[in-house]
This record gives C-alpha cells, structure tokens and sequence, in this order.
C-alpha cells in the first residue's frame, strides 16, 4: 500500500512538473525573403540566416535566390515574396511604373567592385571602341555606365555595350574574348586579377555614391506587419554587428552560397570580406538621399521618366528609426 501511494505521489509530482501546452514556445512568424544576386554583396541575408538570427527574432524565413533585381522586385509587386535584398536600380524602374515599392535600408551605399579588362588594356582611354560585357536593365548596367561617365567615355557612343547576362556569364564572356571588359564585384575580382586580367578602375576606392545594395518591400506589407519588418531588420542589424567581428564565419557563408572552396580560394574569401563586408558594409544601413539620386540620374538616361522621382519618396526609414530610438542599435555588441 506504501509503494502504491508513493508511485501515486510521484506520477502526481511529475505530472505538475511537466510543461503544458500552453507554454510551448510560439510558433515563428513565415517569411517569404529573396536575394538577387549570387555575390559578396548579398551576404548579411545569409549571414542572418546561416546563424540562426532571423528565428532568434521570431521569424521562419524562407530565403529565395532570385537572379536579377528586376525579377526580384516583380516578386514583391505579386506578393509572392515580402522583404527583399535588391539594388536601387530595379526599385527606381519599378516606382516609375508605379508600383509599390519602397527602401527600408541602404546596405552598401557606394560603387563597389572593379571594371576589369583584358591583359594590354591598361588605362579607361584604351576602352574607345571596346566591347564591354553588361546586364542591360540590371544594376551593373547603371554602374557600368556611371564608371564610364566619370572618367570621361560617352557609354552609347564611345564602347559598345553587349547584353551577356550575370557575373558568371560576363566572367566567361571576358575569358572567352568575346568581350573587352565588364564590371565585376568580388569574390571574381580577385580571381580575375590573379589569371592576369587588369583591373582599369577601383570603385571601392572611387567611393562614389551609390545607392547599391538595398532592402525593399512593399509600402502595403510594411503597413500591415511593421513588426515583422522590425524583427526582420534587429536580425539584420545583429548580422551586420557580427560579420564586422566574425571574418572566418562569414567567409564560411560566402563560400557555401557561392560555393567556393573554402580552403583552395582562402584568398579569394579574404578579399571579398575585407572589401566588402568589412569596408563598405554600413554599420547602420539608413539608405542615403545622394546615393539614390545618382542612381536616379543614371537611370534617366535610359528611363528618362526617372527624372521626375524624388529619392526622399523612395524610402521609408521608420522601422531604423524606432530600432535607433529605442536604444537596439546601440545595445548591439
């Protein structure tokens, strides 16, 4: 009888000990997220992801490559996908056929990458009547032409732009010699270099304003879930704090999303986080005015009624500024 109320007793403590349904954690918010472009550029999604930030933060993200940031921006118009990481080119071109979407942050707010050429090109004047390799309508278009511009080359009259396609396929192209030159960001910079092609121009140390790099959604999703929005961006702003004291896990990132091999291309790796990620990455990603009116400018001159949007209504930095505000950036370590 003993044994008998003692089993009674212990089931019973047990039983009270046990966690109820009720408290079974939350389940996470889904979240449609893409990137369009396989590059160094687009690694503070992966990083956040790869790390587990965006459920920390309550979100269960389902992050989508999408090549080209025309596309990308179609996907948030449809609403097949609601936060994505795209260039500043594809969101003015998208406000211009009116449609709904805005900036919410400016990751890299500057050209970046290198103009590079084939082996006895060694200045922008050798360029007159080059072939140059581009993405007609996608960001390295703008910039292709914004470079040339700045060191005096007319893009319609003085080269000849061709549409290749993506940064492989432009890599291939050069290799090929198929084409003179194209833009190319890292982690193909290097690797390009170091098969002997030249690097004409050096956008990163240019440091010009451009609004490259960006997060977009819709004014309407915004609207409907700003807490969404919010936990997405802390998860972003962690990201961006952690790559800047994390270079062998976020080298691990990049490599596994364009598949490199870690260690044979350990130089390439560094390369693109140094100066991408540790250089040109914001600490805090307010998009700038300046940097989206050159791409406006740029733009016109394909879309000339670009000219008529005001870089101040493209964004919406509502969400940064409560984050700011609160004290979570600044608590961030």
């Amino acid at each position: 009888m003993k044994k008998n109320l003692l089993l009674i007793f212990l089931i019973a403590f047990m039983t009270s000990c046990a966690p109820k349904a009720t408290e079974t954690p939350a389940a996470l918010t889904p979240v449609n997220v893409c990137y369009s472009a396989l590059a160094g550029t687009q690694a503070v999604a992966w990083y956040a992801y790869e790390k587990g930030l965006f459920r920390k933060y309550g979100l269960q993200v389902n992050l989508v490559s999408i090549t080209g940031g025309s596309a990308a921006v179609s996907t948030l118009v449809s609403g097949d996908m609601d936060i994505c990481q795209v260039a500043a080119t594809s969101v003015v071109n998208a406000v211009v056929a009116h449609k709904d979407i805005v900036i919410i942050a400016g990751l890299i707010n500057i050209v970046s990458g290198s103009l590079i050429a084939q082996p006895g090109i060694t200045s922008m004047a050798m360029l007159h009547g080059k072939i140059i390799g581009t993405q007609i309508g996608s960001n390295t278009d703008s910039v292709t032409r914004l470079v040339l511009k700045t060191q005096s080359i007319d893009p319609d009259k003085d080269v000849v732009l061709l549409n290749i396609g993506g940064e492989p396929q432009r890599a291939a192209a050069l290799e090929a010699r198929k084409i003179d030159a194209t833009f190319i960001i890292p982690p193909l910079t290097l690797e390009m270099r170091n098969k002997g092609y030249v690097e004409l121009f050096n956008a990163d140390a240019a440091k010009i304003p451009y609004q490259a790099t960006s997060i977009a959604t819709t004014r309407n999703f915004l609207a409907k879930n700003p807490a969404v929005v919010t936990d997405f961006m802390k998860a972003i702003l962690e990201a961006i704090v952690r790559i800047k004291h994390d270079p062998a896990g976020s080298e691990a990132v990049i490599a596994k999303y364009l598949t490199i091999d870690p260690v044979a291309d350990a130089t390439v790796l560094q390369d693109t986080y140094n100066s991408i990620l540790l250089k040109t990455l914001e600490n805090v990603p307010y998009p700038t005015l300046q940097g989206l009116q050159t791409v406006i400018d740029t733009t016109a001159q394909q879309n000339p009624e670009a000219a008529l949007i005001k870089p101040q209504n493209m964004v919406d930095t509502s969400t940064l500024d409560a984050l700011k505000s609160s004290g979570f950036i600044s608590g961030l370590k």
